[in-house]
């Protein structure tokens, strides 16, 4: 406990607690890491039962146990009889049975050897659509290739994590997998009052396959607001940064979002553009990765 308390960082905190009985309320985790502890515990099930309490919905679990013929290992049945600890088989398949009758949506092995061949991640369920079939497609397409480097890899890594997820999971505009955007309407005015404010209106759809997040606290990294451009008449950019619009909340795939603002005001007279487009701070502009902007011309009274 002193070296855990030594090692976070400031605002976190770390607490002991019964594994099968943790003392947290519902659903105020977003992630629990199990790594080679689960096997010591008698009522192994009851533990699967409380990490799905805990969990927040879209939360995972990642589960790291040895399988069959552990516990008949030399140093297993050393440490059972030098330390009186439980030493049990818990099979990947055992494991993912278990978490799927707990509650969770789903569960899937994934041999450790795989790790090194790059970063694993539960891709969203995402309904085809007409504007994303490239996106639909390349999903798929990476599914296809973890599973047959998966079957391959399983004949020779005895190892395994199970990642089980609570509700939906989503790569989110932090680590974004795929960060895609159409504006459906943008309502503003195409002459501005010299000096003064003007609302507008804008509805954009997520038609990627990561959660925009709309409050990421103090750093902002990841956080996803609309962000406006200055342009000449030309289209020569006059101020990337013009404005921000914050969304009100967050955006999952395949939903859309209506945000109000206001133009604030400008003082030259005459022509100029208005770019609108997508940020996500510190991460990149949606545009930069395949989303169409939308731009407005105006002038300025």
């Amino acid at each position: 406990m002193d070296l855990a308390k030594k090692r976070l960082l400031p605002g976190s905190w770390v607490c002991a607690g019964d594994m099968a009985a943790i003392p947290l309320v519902k659903e105020s985790v977003d992630a629990i890491l199990c790594y080679g502890a689960l096997h010591h515990v008698p009522d192994w099930q009851n533990a699967i039962y409380e990490f799905f309490r805990v969990l927040r919905p879209g939360g995972v679990l990642v589960l790291q146990e040895p399988g069959k013929g552990h516990n008949k290992t030399a140093e297993s049945k050393s440490q059972m009889e030098q330390f009186g600890v439980l030493e049990q088989d818990l099979p990947a398949g055992t494991l993912v049975s278990s978490c799927r009758k707990a509650g969770f949506s789903k569960a899937i092995i994934r041999p450790i050897s795989e790790l090194s061949l790059g970063r694993i991640r539960i891709m969203p369920s995402y309904r085809f659509r007409p504007e994303v079939p490239f996106l639909f497609l390349r999903q798929r397409l990476r599914l296809l290739k973890a599973t047959l480097t998966e079957s391959l890899l399983n004949i020779v890594s005895p190892l395994h994590i199970i990642v089980a997820v609570k509700g939906k999971a989503f790569a989110d505009s932090k680590k974004p997998e795929i960060m895609r955007a159409r504006f459906e309407l943008v309502e503003c005015p195409e002459i501005l009052e010299k000096s003064k404010e003007t609302p507008i209106h804008i509805r954009i759809l997520n038609t990627g396959l990561s959660l925009w997040l709309s409050d990421t606290g103090k750093s902002t990294l990841g956080q996803v607001n609309i962000g406006i451009s200055l342009l000449d008449s030309s289209g020569k950019i006059k101020d990337l940064d013009f404005l921000r619009i914050r969304l009100p909340c967050d955006v999952k795939p395949g939903d859309r979002m209506d945000v109000f603002g206001n133009i604030p005001s400008l003082m030259d007279s005459g022509l100029v553009m208005l770019r609108f487009d997508l940020v996500s701070e510190g991460v990149y502009w949606f545009s930069d990765r395949g989303s169409k902007p939308v731009y407005h011309k105006c002038r300025v009274n």
